[in-house]
This record gives structure tokens, C-alpha cells and sequence, in this order.
């Protein structure tokens, strides 16, 4: 996101969610915190085979691998494949 643009979180969908956060280990260990917390309150829990990250094009691929085996999610080719729709 810009840095002009208003801070955003989330997006949250019918039976998807789009998280934000910034591309650090420490954002990457909270997402996990808070994933763990929601599946130990609700009793439900994160489909990783359905899950992708993505990130911006100037962030490096060592970079990108690291953050992805810390949060043991694949990262993903295009943005919109999350919706199940292909721009």
C-alpha cells in the first residue's frame, strides 16, 4: 500500500479475508499470534492448502521465501487468484 494511502488491515469476505501487514518477521510472528488466537476462540481454523502471500514486486525473493516458511504459506502468482478471480 502507499504511504499516502489510510492505513488498512483487512478486508473480510463471505468465506475469505484479506490480511495487510508489513513484510517483517516480527508482523509475520503477530499475524501468526492472532491466527492462533482465533482458531483457539472460535474452533476454527486456517486452510494453508487455500492460503498465498503476496508482496510487493521491489521486495527480494530470499526475503519472500523466509516470511513465507515463517508462516508456512505459499506465496502466490496474482492477487485476485485469492477471490477466485483472474485479472
Amino acid at each position: 500500500m502507499a504511504s499516502s494511502n489510510p492505513p488498512l488491515s483487512h478486508i473480510l469476505f463471505v468465506d475469505d479475508s484479506i490480511l495487510f501487514c508489513k513484510a517483517t518477521e516480527g508482523e509475520v510472528d503477530m499475524v501468526n499470534n492472532i491466527l492462533d488466537l482465533y482458531e483457539k476462540g472460535l474452533g476454527q481454523q486456517v486452510n494453508f492448502d487455500k492460503s498465498s502471500l503476496f508482496f510487493s514486486t521491489n521486495f527480494s525473493q530470499g526475503a519472500r521465501d523466509c516470511l513465507a516458511r515463517r508462516l508456512n504459506i505459499p506465496h502466490g502468482q496474482g492477487f485476485w487468484e485469492i477471490l477466485g478471480t483472474e485479472i
